[in-house]
């Protein structure tokens, strides 16, 4: 997969966070760094993480899936 500033960045918010956040926690993390990023590319971001075994997807029963 080619590099990409935003998924670096997504990885870098994953890395950097000690509270396993949600995928909104880490769009607003990362807006700050990349302003004009949309939510749609976090999510599909965090998926491609997730699928390179770069971060891990916690399910949560009753509530939105975090990351670490």
């Amino acid at each position: 997969m080619r590099y990409s500033k935003q998924r670096q960045e997504v990885l870098n918010v994953v890395m950097a966070s000690n509270d396993h956040p949600d995928a909104k926690m880490v769009y607003e993390r990362v807006k700050e760094v990349i302003p004009k990023i949309s939510l749609g590319t976090v999510y599909r971001n965090l998926n491609d993480l997730v699928n390179l075994n770069e971060i891990k997807r916690i399910s949560i029963k009753d509530g939105n899936d975090r990351f670490d």
